[in-house]
């Protein structure tokens, strides 16, 4: 190679790896820290309240994405929920739910409405069934719990 094709090689990589930074800075900027009372904790902001604990993750490079959570008292539900951004236009959910009566916990993908979503899974038929009746007797709190989260990061 000669050094011309070098220099534009090198050239290219130095302005995708700019046009990186600055996308990463415009997204970071787009992300909302909760209002409150916060504490920090590796790297995770945290406000502990009566009912429910709250916490927020700010993007940390290079990566694009951050997310808001709430937890209730007993942590037996937790719902994570990460924002759209830059490159992904719509938000992404999670919960977690725990299972007292027989010691299990499960982490699952949900829609919008909390409803279970089978993607990604690696749950069998039997827990997808037990997650089912988990979502069905929470229902209530669940959506509580959320309206709660989305009433602090959708100002």
């Amino acid at each position: 190679m000669n050094f011309i094709k070098q220099h534009k090689i090198i050239s290219l990589i130095a302005v995708l790896a700019i046009l990186y930074n600055i996308v990463w800075i415009i997204n970071y900027y787009q992300f909302n820290p909760l209002e409150g009372n916060y504490t920090k904790k590796n790297g995770v902001y945290y406000n502990e309240e009566q009912q429910y604990t709250t916490t927020y993750k700010v993007p940390q490079y290079p990566s694009m994405e951050g997310n808001y959570a709430i937890i209730n008292e007993d942590d037996s539900i937790r719902i994570i929920v990460w924002t759209k951004n830059i490159f992904n236009r719509q938000s992404r959910y999670a919960l977690y739910l725990y299972d007292s009566n027989n010691n299990h916990d499960y982490v699952v993908y949900v829609d919008k409405d909390m409803n279970y979503m089978e993607e990604g899974t690696s749950l069998s038929k039997q827990e997808i069934k037990e997650v089912q009746v988990l979502l069905n007797q929470r229902k209530q709190q669940i959506n509580h719990l959320l309206k709660t989260l989305e009433s602090k990061y959708k100002k």
